[in-house]
C-alpha cells in the first residue's frame, strides 16, 4: 500500500494544513493554526494509525469529548481524558473516514 500525503484536508468544519516529519513517528495537532504534524519515519502502518489517531482526536475534541485531566499538565499528552457515548463515537468516525480515504491510495 502506497500512503498519500495531501498538504491540507477540510476536518470539523476548517481546512487544516498537513505537514510531515520523516524523523517523527509520532503525530500532534494544533487547534490554534489548524495545523496537523504526522511522523512517516515509521512503517506505512504506524503513519496510517498517527494519521487516524490525529484525525480522530481532532473530531473528538470537536465533539466537545475531550477534557483535559486535572491530575496533570495540560500541556502533556496523557493528560486528556475522552468521554464520549456509542453514539458520539460512531459519528466521529463517520465523519473522519472521509478524510482518512485522502490518505489512502487510489
Amino acid at each position: 500500500m502506497k500512503l498519500r500525503y495531501p498538504k491540507s484536508i477540510v476536518l470539523a468544519g476548517n481546512r487544516w494544513t498537513v505537514e510531515y516529519d520523516k524523523t517523527s513517528q509520532a503525530g500532534q495537532y494544533t487547534q490554534k493554526n489548524r495545523s496537523i504534524i504526522i511522523g512517516t519515519g515509521g512503517t506505512e502502518e504506524r503513519t496510517l494509525a498517527i494519521i487516524l489517531h490525529e484525525l480522530v482526536e481532532i473530531q473528538v475534541a470537536h465533539l466537545h469529548c475531550r477534557y483535559a485531566d486535572d491530575y496533570q499538565a495540560m500541556n502533556d499528552y496523557v493528560s486528556f481524558l475522552f468521554v464520549l457515548t456509542h453514539v458520539q463515537f460512531q459519528e466521529a468516525l463517520e465523519l473522519v473516514t472521509p478524510v482518512l480515504m485522502e490518505f489512502l491510495p487510489k
